[in-house]
Order: C-alpha cells, then sequence, then structure tokens
C-alpha cells in the first residue's frame, strides 16, 4: 500500500470525491428548488423570501390554483432541471466530470419523484392535491405511482454509482464508499453549510436519507463495478463546492424577492 492509497486499493481523493459531489449536488438542487417556489410565488403577485434550505411566501389569499402553481413550481423544477444532467451524463461516462452530472441528476429527480411520493403523506405534492380538491384515492394513486418511479431512479442511481468505484473495491466496500459514506457524510456537510437550520427542516433533511436506502440496496446487489473511471478531488470540484457552499451562505439571511 502505497502513500495516499487505502487498504481498500483506491487513494483517499478517490474515495472522497462521491461524498463531496453528493453534497455539491444536494447545494445545487435543494435551494435552487426552494428558489422556484419563491419566484413562482413572486410572478403570481405575491413577494416571498428564500432562505438556504426553504422559502416563505404567504399565499393565504391565494387562488387555489395559485397555491397550486407556486407548490408545483419546485417538484417541476427539480425533474425538468435533473433530465439535463442526466442527457450529459450518458455520453460522459467516461471522464470524471461524469460522476458530477449523475449525482445532479439523482439529487434532482429524487426531490421531483419525491414529492409526487408525498402526494398523500405532506409535501409539495400533497399541496398541489389539496388545492386541486384531489379525492384520498386519487392522492393514493398519485404517491403509488411516485413510490414505483422513485424506487425504480433510486435503484438506476445506486447500480450506476457502483460503477465509478475504484477497480480494486469488492461489491461491499464498493457500496459503502459510493452509496453509503456519500448519503450519510452529504448530508452531514450540508447540515453544516446550511446551519442554523429549524428543526423540522434539519429533520425532514436528514428523513430524505430513507430514498438512499434504496440506492444501497441497489448498490450492494449490482452485478457491474468499475465501469467507470475513478477519479481523485479536482481543482474543478473544488472549486464548485466554494461557489455552492458562498451562494447557500449568502441565503442564510434570507433574500427578499417582491412580487412582480
Amino acid at each position: 500500500m502505497t502513500l495516499g492509497e487505502t487498504r481498500y486499493g483506491g487513494s483517499y481523493l478517490q474515495l472522497a470525491r462521491p461524498t463531496l459531489l453528493f453534497a455539491v449536488a444536494y447545494m445545487c438542487s435543494v435551494t435552487p428548488h426552494e428558489l422556484a417556489h419563491a419566484v413562482a410565488a413572486a410572478m403570481l403577485g405575491h413577494s416571498a423570501m428564500v432562505f438556504q434550505l426553504w422559502a416563505n411566501y404567504d399565499v393565504s389569499n391565494a387562488s387555489p390554483h395559485d397555491v397550486a402553481i407556486v407548490a408545483a413550481a419546485g417538484p417541476v423544477f427539480s425533474l425538468a432541471v435533473g433530465m439535463a444532467p442526466l442527457v450529459v451524463y450518458l455520453p460522459s461516462r467516461q471522464r470524471g466530470v461524469g460522476l458530477l452530472w449523475l449525482m445532479l441528476a439523482a439529487m434532482n429527480l429524487a426531490l421531483g419523484v419525491g414529492n409526487v411520493f408525498g402526494v398523500a403523506f405532506g409535501s409539495d405534492g400533497h399541496t398541489v392535491a389539496a388545492s386541486m380538491d384531489f379525492s384520498r384515492g386519487e392522492q393514493a394513486a398519485a404517491s403509488t405511482v411516485g413510490c414505483l418511479a422513485l424506487v425504480g431512479m433510486m435503484t438506476w442511481a445506486g447500480r450506476e454509482l457502483v460503477k465509478w468505484a475504484p477497480p480494486a473495491l469488492g461489491r461491499l466496500a464498493a457500496a459503502t464508499w459510493m452509496v453509503l459514506v456519500p448519503a450519510v457524510g452529504g448530508t452531514i456537510a450540508t447540515l453544516v453549510a446550511y446551519a442554523p437550520l429549524p428543526g423540522p427542516v434539519a429533520a425532514a433533511h436528514l428523513s430524505e436519507l430513507v430514498f438512499w436506502a434504496v440506492a444501497l440496496v441497489a448498490a450492494l446487489t449490482a452485478k457491474h463495478r468499475a465501469m467507470f473511471p475513478a477519479t481523485s478531488v479536482a481543482v474543478a470540484d473544488t472549486g464548485i463546492t466554494l461557489v455552492a457552499v458562498i451562494a447557500v451562505r449568502l441565503l442564510t439571511g434570507g433574500v427578499h424577492i417582491p412580487a412582480l
């Protein structure tokens, strides 16, 4: 084992990169998701405040139609944005930047589909359904579709992630370093970057780890591993991280978006 190499066969910087990119992808996905809600509210004549991990807007006097649009803006934005890096990722899997595109696609698509899953329980999707007078049966049907889509999407993400593992890693180590450690470590890192957070917001953030449990199972049962280049943390990764953290920190005091 040479200097800088772990007992798992990959370098420390190779094993750290998925966790770093997980945190970057989260910050580049969730904060814009909340901004989409605020912009939609402002465009409909309601002022808003955007914070690092949530947005405040008063739609108490708005029509059900406007409430539904504002609630749907975030998930629709996430789904649309998630498709863009997915399209870029597919032809870029033989380059190191591909892992970042994969993380961005998985994070945004999980946000969008996760809100469909939450239609019957409490999410942006539930707000849309309640505003549009969906019956309990319709809400349950939407949540079932969302659940199946979310499981399928996270299964795909888990199987793709282990393809970026260093070749020397076995099945358990690959799943650990490409899915488990990034999900847990990246979540903790984003909690630090986003601090301070209201308790309910932090709890909701932590609950999202349940989705990544599906990806972990998929990674553990994946047939193919180490198909793409396992690159180390690069200067570009560090630069993107700094930009994302600075953007998040600028929002900790809230940014007012006036009604348009």
